[in-house]
C-alpha cells in the first residue's frame, strides 16, 4: 500500500550507545531508500541549582551558561554526525539533527 510514508524521513534517536548503533543499522536495513534523520538531543544548562544541595550556590553568569550550552550542543552535534556517518557507511541517505530539550525544539519546519 502506498500511503506516502516512503518519501517521509525516518527519525532515529542516537546517543552513541551500542543500542543506538543497532537502531541505525536496523533502520538502514529494514527501510532501504528512506532518508534517516539521525537525531541527538542535548539539554540546556539549568538556571537554578537543584534544591537538594543544601548549601549556598553561586549562580553562573550568562557567559558561563552560554559556554556550557555551546559545549553541550557541540558534543551532541558530534554524536549525531557519528550516527549519520554510520548510516552513510551502511548505504543510507542520512542527516545529523541536533535538538535542544526544550518545549519549542520539536517543531521542525516543513
Amino acid at each position: 500500500m502506498r500511503d506516502g510514508t516512503e518519501s517521509r524521513p525516518l527519525v532515529v534517536a542516537f546517543d552513541g550507545s551500542s543500542e543506538a548503533r543497532a537502531a541505525v543499522r536496523a533502520a538502514s536495513e529494514l527501510m532501504p531508500g528512506r532518508r534517516l534523520l539521525v537525531t541527538t538531543v542535548w539539554e540546556p544548562s539549568p538556571i537554578a541549582p537543584p534544591q537538594s544541595l543544601g548549601m549556598p550556590y553561586a549562580r553562573p553568569d550568562s557567559e558561563e551558561i552560554e559556554a556550557f550550552d555551546r559545549a553541550e550542543h557541540d558534543d551532541a552535534a558530534t554524536t549525531a554526525e557519528v550516527g549519520a556517518r554510520l548510516a552513510h557507511d551502511l548505504g543510507a541517505e542520512a542527516e545529523a539533527v541536533v535538538l535542544s530539550d526544550d518545549a519549542d525544539s520539536c517543531r521542525r519546519p516543513r
